[in-house]
Order: structure tokens, then C-alpha cells, then sequence
């Protein structure tokens, strides 16, 4: 037993062929190759710790060993790696390219209810026969009502062919009833299975007033580099003034997309960044493209969820000039997982390459650090906070469009005391007349 739980052990960590890792105390990576003997010092003291316990000098609990050294080994080499069944390791690979198992239709609150807003084409909603307007009151058993989108997406998110059961309500408001809805007011309940989709690039683009152009971004998928440029390049042509780019949550693995978009601040041919594998050496480059510079400042929203590509993204344009990050610091993940198959069926999913940025912070462990912190706990009203933003102005008190134009800026950003400082930010840069180039 203890023979083959060491084979186990040593085998994972000659397959790696890991150099020494990041420093305990300070999470730095040495830049040199590691020395030639630390793997073998290691496997050493592991086949002195098994001599100890076949000498029974050791009182121990063999099942418990068996489950708990390879999982030590993989944690100690990665605290985000895992040993996966393949069903869950192809799961995992999905999710980190915006794949995921779901019911394909865009929700919005209505009076504390999910409300169906748009509906994909050949999705399980659209075979289900749910319609624009219908208001989702339960998810299997559990009710909806004051739940956040994001907890409600959580649940309508499942495995692949998991069957989901809902119960919806036609809207009481809504000027007509589709065909084979129930009535106004009405529930019914349908069963769905859930189908592979895949994650919009962007949540939300709109143009504000004030000349704000407003970009949420779910990840950085495939192409999503081009996604977001493109809509760079559109504010571009506009009496735009500033952007604000807000990757708060947002993931994904797609490096040519970090690239994409930090050619619009960087020289033609630039190094952005690379990647190392576990010998030091490096695998890739990225350099920045021929694109027309972005030439408005741009605000980027980060905190703790910002991961992956949307993270490297963040600490890449941390050193641009014309970008500031708004928020808490991200994550603070720069390893890249692929999946390694083991002899038991299962897979090894663990890093194998890190992230290095030419000229942006080194984010392992502590993440990319904003330029302006902000929390949601400790953010003052401020300039942009309004007990009268949502009332109607007095068409007898003369206010002026620019007025008029605060208040619908203040009425859209709401409570969110990060998204207000990156507009007072921007509004304070356009009555300085503020240029990036």
C-alpha cells in the first residue's frame, strides 16, 4: 500500500518536471531555472517518509493516505489544481472558454422577478415555448423572487442534459398573449434539457449621456479581442469622450484577445507579454498589432472575480497611459491549466505555464492592484449621489440640459459606488479638457 501510494506521488511530480515554484513567503518566481537536483531532493525526502511508515513506526489510516497524498501533492504544486473525473475536467475546460450548460435566454428583474428578455434560436427555451415577457417564478422547487440575475443564472446553469423544470407567469402588463401561452397572470410549468451555449462576449454596451460609452464584458473568449475593438472603434467616430470598461467577474483564456486590445495602446510590434513554461523557458510571445491607438481615456473596473485573460488584461493596461483601473484588486492567478491524464482514468488539471507581462506587475497571489480603490463599503455618496435623481425636474426651474444630463448619468449608475467614480473620474478629465495623445 505504501509502496504504491509513493509510486503515485513521485510519478505525478517526475511528470511535471516542475523547478522550484513560487517563494512561499513572497510569491516571486526565480527567474533562473531551477537547480537540476530540487526534484530529486524532493523524491528523496518523500522515499525517506515511506521507509519511516513501512517500519511501523507511524500509526496512520492507509485509506485516508491513499486520498489525501496525491491531492497534497497536486495543491502543493497548485493551489487552484485539482485530480477531475474527465466528465468534470471537460466541464472545467468549457467553462473557461464561456461554454456552459443552459436554457439560451437573457433574464432582467421586474418587480423582485426574472423576466425573459431574449430568447436564443434553437435553444432549450425556444423548443420550450417560453416567450419575451414571461416572468420566471420558480426554478424546480425554489422561488425566484428577490433573487439577483446572477443567483438565477447559477441555477438555471446545470450539467449536460440535466432536465430543469420552471414555472412562468405570463406578464400581467404584457399588450398581447403569444400563441400556446396561458393568460395574463397565469402560471404553467415546462420542462427543459439543457444544452451547450456559449457566454456573450459583452453583457452590456451603451452610450451615456455626458459622452460615456459603457462596456461590460462577460470574458475574453474566441474573438472577443475583435468584439471589443470594434466597439472602441465605433465610440471612436462619436462625440464619445471616455470609456469605461468594466471586466468585474469577467474570465476567460483567450491570450490574442489580451493582445488585441492592448494594441491599441502599445508601439506596432511590442512585446506584451509572455509565457513560461515550468522550466522557465518561453513558449509564447504576443506582440501588439497594427491598430489605430485608442486616443480617450478609458476607465477599467476590476475586483476579486476579474480572473484569467480578463486578469492579465487588467495588469497589461495597468501601465498604459490613457488607462486607469477602478475598483479592488483581481484575482491574482497568472497560471495557465491544461489537463494531464493519469493512469486511473482520471486527469490531472494543474498549471503548466504563468503568464509574464513585459512591463505591467507581477499579479501572483496579491493580483493587479487598481490606480483607485474602491469598495462598495467605503465609498462616500460623493458628487455623483442624488436624493433626487430619480424625480422629475420642474419645468418651471430652468434647468439646463447639462443639468439634465447629470441626472440621467446619476439615475443609470445607480448604487454602484465603483461605476460612479470611474464616471466622476472621466467627467473630471473632460472639464480639463483631458487628452491621451
Amino acid at each position: 500500500m505504501v509502496k504504491s501510494i509513493l509510486g503515485i506521488t513521485l510519478l505525478m511530480v517526475s511528470l511535471l518536471e516542475l523547478p522550484a515554484g513560487p517563494d512561499q513567503e513572497t510569491g516571486s518566481l526565480d527567474k533562473a531555472t531551477a537547480p537540476t537536483g530540487s526534484v530529486s531532493a524532493m523524491m528523496s525526502r518523500i522515499a525517506e517518509i515511506g521507509a519511516i511508515l513501512k517500519e511501523g513506526r507511524v500509526v496512520y489510516d492507509p485509506e485516508l493516505l491513499t486520498r489525501s497524498v496525491p491531492v497534497a501533492v497536486v495543491l502543493a504544486l497548485d493551489l487552484q489544481g485539482a485530480i477531475l473525473t474527465k466528465d468534470q475536467a471537460e466541464r472545467r475546460m468549457d467553462e473557461e472558454k464561456g461554454m456552459f450548460y443552459g436554457i439560451g435566454c437573457k433574464l432582467r428583474l421586474k418587480d423582485k422577478w426574472p423576466q425573459i428578455v431574449e430568447i436564443s434560436s434553437n435553444s432549450p427555451a425556444a423548443t420550450a415555448k417560453l416567450a419575451i415577457s414571461n416572468l420566471i417564478v420558480k426554478i424546480g422547487n425554489k422561488s425566484t423572487e428577490g433573487l439577483t440575475v446572477t443567483e438565477i443564472a447559477r441555477l438555471l446553469q446545470g450539467g449536460k442534459g440535466e432536465e430543469l423544470e420552471l414555472t412562468i407567469r405570463a406578464d400581467e402588463k404584457a399588450t398581447e398573449t403569444p400563441p400556446d401561452q396561458a393568460s395574463a397572470g397565469q402560471e404553467r410549468v415546462v420542462k427543459l434539457v439543457r444544452s451547450l451555449m456559449q457566454m456573450p462576449v459583452t453583457g452590456t454596451t451603451e452610450t451615456w449621456p455626458q459622452g460615456i460609452g459603457y462596456l461590460k464584458v462577460n470574458g475574453l473568449y474566441t474573438n472577443s479581442g475583435a468584439v471589443i475593438a470594434q466597439q472602441f472603434d465605433e465610440w471612436r467616430h462619436t462625440n464619445c469622450f471616455g470609456i469605461i470598461l468594466d471586466i468585474r467577474g469577467a474570465n476567460g483564456i483567450d491570450l490574442e484577445s489580451v493582445a488585441e486590445i492592448g494594441s491599441l495602446f502599445a508601439r506596432t510590434g511590442e512585446t506584451l507579454f509572455v509565457l513560461r513554461n515550468g522550466l522557465n523557458a518561453v513558449v509564447a510571445a504576443y506582440q501588439a498589432k497594427a491598430l489605430n491607438p485608442l486616443d480617450k481615456p478609458i476607465m477599467v473596473l476590476i475586483d476579486h472575480d476579474t480572473s484569467g485573460a480578463a486578469e492579465a488584461l487588467a495588469g497589461l493596461l495597468s501601465v498604459f497611459k490613457g488607462a486607469m483601473l477602478v475598483g479592488t484588486p483581481t484575482r491574482g492567478d497568472d497560471r495557465l491549466r491544461d489537463i494531464i491524464p493519469l493512469a486511473d482514468g482520471r486527469v490531472l488539471y494543474i498549471a503548466t505555464r504563468r503568464i509574464e507581462l513585459s512591463k505591467g506587475p507581477d499579479f501572483y497571489r496579491q493580483g493587479v492592484s487598481p490606480h483607485v480603490r474602491v469598495t462598495a463599503t467605503n465609498e462616500p455618496a460623493g458628487a455623483m449621489s442624488s436624493t433626487t435623481a430619480d424625480e422629475e425636474p420642474d419645468i418651471f426651474a430652468g434647468i439646463s440640459e447639462q443639468e439634465l444630463q447629470d441626472r440621467a448619468l446619476i439615475k443609470r449608475i445607480g448604487d454602484d459606488a465603483v461605476l460612479r467614480r470611474a464616471a466622476d473620474i472621466l467627467l473630471s478629465l473632460k472639464a480639463l479638457d483631458f487628452k491621451v495623445r
